[in-house]
């Protein structure tokens, strides 16, 4: 699990053996600004994993809350003021049930195996057969419906 907010980190990463030698590696999560992403320092860094390395984002790009309760719980705040309690982020998606993992969230840059984050997306390292990656349901709260 990496955090690398901005550019400032970049020397430390390209640096750090340690991360190199992790034996086994499966799965990088990485909480980067989408910017940094695309940044050419970054993507030679990634390109030093084997190609079985998955690369998984979760930044601003991550879509979905998740959190059923939260947003319910902020639902009824607004019912009081919906100016003091706005709508929380990623709250308002609509749910597409014609939603394809691999197209929608897996893309190849280069040898590079990289994801997007979503809500529900689930990354299965045991046991080693099967989906890699599965895409759990999420339920939206209807405030609507309330």
């Amino acid at each position: 699990i990496l955090e690398i907010p901005d550019t400032e980190y970049l020397d430390a990463l390209e640096s750090s053996v340690k991360l190199r030698e992790i034996p086994h590696l499966q799965n990088i999560f990485h909480f980067t600004p989408p910017d940094l992403v695309k940044n050419q320092r970054y993507i030679a860094w990634m390109q030093n994993f084997p190609t079985s390395v998955q690369h998984i984002f979760i930044n601003e790009n991550s879509t979905g809350m998740g959190l059923v309760g939260v947003t319910a719980h902020q639902a009824k705040l607004r019912l009081m003021n919906k100016t003091l309690f706005p709508v929380l982020e990623g709250t308002r998606e609509d749910p597409n049930p014609s939603f394809k993992l691999e197209e929608e969230l897996c893309t190849s840059l280069g040898n590079l195996n990289l994801v997007q984050a979503k809500a529900g997306l689930k990354v299965n390292v045991r046991p080693a057969e099967g989906p890699r990656l599965e895409l759990d349901e999420v339920l939206h709260y209807d405030e609507e419906a309330v």
